[in-house]
């Protein structure tokens, strides 16, 4: 079968943004036939003094080919400017169709998912009328953030949702407040790992320079949502009782400078580390090494990190109602904490230093239960699954 992916993040040589939908991609391609397109945001020559903030995007090419996918990456105008978001969903919707038209003239297209609803899921639905091909909505939790302050943009949601063939969410959090939101029915299907991608050599300078600590790691970016303060002040409750603590951050972002000044007001200097941004394998490198993940976000959407942490046998600290929390059961698979409470953070980090049968009991069963149910080859399996039966229906 030929699928097609719409998707306006995509990762590109300077951006990983993304990279769970190329994994979706890669999996389906072992037996479709699947390309994308990414549309990019390009910067109008009268707003000359803003093009530093897309300019990455002028280096990327308009076609490539990453991991075996073929990818069109067609220019859109971008305008930093809510009140003229109409001409940003115009020319989205015209550098798709026109892509369409010019790479896959006399190609049949069975299928088309689309990754985000708005304003990518427009096109979608102009897709579906011009060349009757059945089309699948990924509705992310941006989508039904801004459905809640802009009703405009809600019912158009509401008309794309309607007339998708199969709408799919990446979390049962996300899959209820949909339901809750647009009273109509979702399919949850979740991300995953490659094991053969995490089964990375140990870094023996690592393992040497934090072998006395027990290692607290958050990797993530320092926004407000993540709290990332609720760990630091978890961290000042228990500095005496778990006397080799250290927690240590990879990530970068707007709450830094905030972050590092609580860790002061604190007089944490000695016991919490900020890494900034790492890549990838460096940060993998980092949770191999670590004793404890611990990321208490609130209005996560699914979380790969969490997976990655399970995947090597480290006991995950989340919030109760986010990323895969209603997957896992607390105090087994892994550690769910209310929201805010900073207090059952630092009781369950002391426990787990003191208890080693109760850090195995979790660390085991977490790594079970990604194993079991979280690798692209089982996500793969269920999203093919479901284009199967949209195709069926289509028909």
């Amino acid at each position: 079968m030929n699928i097609l992916f719409i998707s306006r993040i995509y990762p590109n040589e300077f951006n990983t943004d993304g990279r769970v939908i190329h994994s979706q991609a890669k999996e389906l391609s072992k037996n479709h036939n699947v390309k994308v397109i990414a549309p990019r945001p390009m910067v109008p020559r009268f707003l000359k003094s803003k093009k530093s903030l897309w300019q990455e995007y002028d280096c990327v090419p308009y076609k490539e080919t990453l991991d075996g996918i073929e990818i069109y990456r067609p220019k859109y105008i971008k305008i930093p400017n809510d009140r003229l978001s109409f001409l940003m969903e115009k020319t989205i919707v015209k550098a798709i169709i026109n892509t369409i038209k010019k790479e896959f003239s006399g190609t049949k297209i069975d299928l088309v998912h689309c990754h985000m609803t708005y304003p990518d899921g427009i096109v979608s639905i102009k897709i579906k009328k011009m060349y009757n091909i059945p089309i699948i909505i990924s509705a992310r939790s941006s989508d039904l953030d801004l459905s809640i302050v802009d009703k405009k943009k809600k019912r158009w949601m509401e008309n794309i949702y309607e007339q998708a063939d199969k709408i799919v969410t990446p979390s049962t959090q996300l899959k209820n407040k949909f339901k809750r939101y647009f009273n109509l029915d979702s399919e949850y299907i979740g991300n995953g790992i490659y094991p053969t991608e995490l089964n990375i050599m140990p870094n023996k300078m690592l393992e040497s320079q934090y072998k006395d600590k027990f290692m607290m790691l958050s990797i993530s970016s320092l926004i407000s949502r993540k709290r990332i303060e609720d760990n630091i002040k978890a961290v000042s409750l228990i500095k005496d009782k778990v006397p080799n603590l250290l927690y240590v951050v990879i990530g970068d972002g707007p709450e830094k400078n905030e972050l590092i000044q609580l860790v002061d007001e604190l007089n944490l200097q000695n016991k919490v580390i900020f890494l900034g941004q790492l890549d990838h394998k460096e940060a993998m490198s980092y949770i191999k090494v670590c004793d404890v993940f611990s990321l208490p976000s609130i209005r996560e959407t699914f979380g790969l990190v969490y997976l990655e942490a399970l995947f090597y046998n480290k006991p995950i600290i989340l919030c109760k109602g986010e990323a895969l929390s209603e997957s896992l059961i607390n105090n087994e698979d892994a550690i769910l904490v209310s929201k805010f409470d900073y207090n059952n953070i630092a009781n369950y980090i002391k426990q787990l230093y003191q208890d080693e049968e109760y850090y195995g009991k979790i660390a085991n069963n977490g790594n079970r239960f990604v194993k079991n149910n979280y690798t692209w080859k089982i996500i793969g399996e269920k999203i093919n699954k479901q284009y199967m039966k949209v195709i069926k229906n289509a028909k």
